[in-house]
């Protein structure tokens, strides 16, 4: 009988050749519609560090002018990033056992001539707590302390994509990358590391890939380092949610941007 129902099948098909290649492209095109919603649905969906998610806290402090709300999609919220002020005093809290600052910039990189021509790239600027309370692997050497913070001395941390460019895969840990008219030491570089949804970053690009370098958060007080796009004078730092009250909070991610609006007072949402 499926025999027999398959032949008549066939045969229909070949009677209207453009008829049935129309109708099979349609559900093809529907299956593959629907099945790649469902991933990257179930993608964005699960959660990026379910080992840490409950104990990590976006920061969101508002410390813009009472009288005229911060210029975002609503105005009932406080800005989607702190001011460098307001970062810097914040982290001064021994509250929470990890934190971080964080700055998106962009830096000429120069490599060996033999390797090849000067290149753009981004870079994010953070403090050493960034890569334990995020749960970055190390493939080589391991991320900067609190004494390269307070310098700030010149390191960085190369992501895997970095290192294999410059240093062609090899261990690089001791040696030096130019960026602007400056040299960084290497201290570690970063295995596979490739969230689903880049949740240190809730104010720029989600869905964009880690950054490949990165380096002390101090040494956005260098001339040399600029301010990425989307850094400017009205997107502030990346912020504060949280309760000023003693538990065990893994983290803060506070991202901060150099400006300053007019300080009227402020309030922390919890």
């Amino acid at each position: 009988m499926l025999l027999h129902n398959l032949r008549i099948a066939w045969k229909s098909l070949k009677r209207n050749r453009a008829l049935s290649v129309l109708i099979v492209t349609g559900i093809a095109l529907g299956v593959a519609v629907s099945t790649t919603f469902a991933t990257v649905r179930h993608s964005y969906a699960k959660d990026p560090i379910p080992t840490k998610s409950d104990v990590l806290y976006y920061v969101r402090l508002d410390s813009w002018d009472p009288l005229k709300p911060y210029p975002g999609a609503d105005a009932t919220l406080p800005p989607t990033q702190v001011t460098y002020r307001d970062m810097t005093a914040i982290m001064k809290s021994d509250i929470p056992r990890r934190q971080s600052g964080m700055f998106k910039t962009a830096l000429y990189v120069y490599p060996d001539p033999k390797i090849g021509r000067p290149f753009r790239e981004t870079v994010r600027l953070c403090t050493a707590d960034f890569f334990p309370m995020f749960d970055v692997p190390m493939l080589y050497g391991s991320g900067w302390d609190k004494k390269a913070d307070a310098g700030p001395e010149p390191v960085v941390v190369l992501a895997r994509e970095m290192n294999d460019k410059l240093f062609g895969g090899k261990n690089s840990v001791g040696k030096t990358v130019r960026m602007g008219d400056r040299e960084f030491r290497v201290v570690g570089v970063m295995g596979d590391w490739l969230p689903s949804v880049k949740f240190y970053d809730l104010t720029q690009n989600q869905i964009d890939v880690p950054e490949t370098i990165y380096m002390p958060f101090g040494d956005l007080l260098d001339p040399d380092v600029g301010r990425a796009p989307g850094q400017g004078r009205r997107r502030k730092v990346q912020g504060l949610p949280g309760r000023l009250r003693p538990r065990p909070e893994e983290a803060w991610a506070l991202p901060a941007a150099p400006e300053q609006p007019r300080q009227h007072g402020a309030r922390v949402d919890a």
